[in-house]
């Protein structure tokens, strides 16, 4: 019997980049690339040119991308920790229907959380987002880009200009988009963005956080160096080479592709 596997909103099978990369070329890429000697200068190298591709891909700056273990990562980053404080923000508005991880960084955090309403087909009220924000100083909103069990593609772009007109900062679990919707970091206009590769054809292990500004984060791992101080530990350069593979594969005209299969598949 043949199978048909359909769950790529849990994880993706390894784009064919990626698999050829790992039946060819896995191992090339050992050395540290925080070394200072010849291997780990040249390794150093290579994870720059990918940083940089990697941004271009996803419409960034090279130095917005910070390489995480993936999502749930990438949400905590934001979620705990300092960060919170750092900002200054009198309160976190959410919605109930975001991801697990982004639910178990609220249940923890100290500072109040405001909940926007949303209609029985998992729309968000954005006339209850702006009465909230307009209710007190400074939020860290935090929601999905594309919600992982409903679908729901939510307006972030406008969400974003909201959250800014009211001196506010917006964090964008985007783990669902990539390969399944056309976005660039730059035009989405949040101030932070969660990815996990492995949801799109990269390795299980790598993520990315998009920092628009450097002065406005705080870490959550440190210990050392790497990342430009913002994500310490030792770099994973064939993950990462795994994530701009799959990046790659992921061409304007796979997810329309993509889109015609689902819109069929649905009727």
């Amino acid at each position: 019997m043949t199978s048909i596997y359909l769950d790529y909103n849990s994880t993706a099978p390894p784009s064919p980049s990626v698999i050829d990369y790992f039946r060819s070329d896995f191992g090339s890429l050992f050395a540290n690339p925080s070394s200072e000697h010849l291997l780990g200068k040249a390794v150093d190298e290579v994870l720059k040119g990918d940083r940089r591709k990697i941004a271009e891909l996803l419409g960034a700056e090279p130095r917005q991308i910070v390489f995480t273990s993936g999502g749930t990562e990438s949400i905590n980053s934001v979620l705990s920790g300092g960060l919170i404080r750092h900002l200054g923000v009198e309160k976190i508005v959410s919605s109930q229907l975001e991801h697990h991880a982004t639910l178990a960084c609220l249940k923890r955090t100290e500072v109040p959380v405001e909940w926007i309403a949303n209609d029985g087909q998992g729309q968000l009220d954005l006339d209850h987002l702006s009465k909230v924000l307009n209710a007190s100083g400074p939020a860290l909103v935090t929601l999905l880009h594309v919600n992982n069990e409903t679908g729901v593609v939510h307006p972030i772009s406008e969400i974003a200009k909201m959250v800014k007109a009211h001196r506010g900062f917006l964090h964008v679990d985007g783990v669902q988009a990539p390969g399944k919707v056309e976005f660039t970091l730059e035009r989405l206009g949040a101030d932070f963005v969660s990815l996990s590769g492995h949801k799109f054809g990269a390795l299980k292990g790598i993520g990315v956080l998009f920092v628009r500004d450097r002065s406005k984060f705080e870490p959550l791992i440190v210990g050392g160096g790497q990342e430009h101080g913002l994500r310490a530990g030792t770099t994973p350069i064939d993950l990462i080479r795994s994530l701009r593979l799959a990046l790659e594969d992921c061409r304007p005209e796979v997810i329309r592709q993509v889109t015609e299969l689902r819109e069929y598949f649905e009727s």
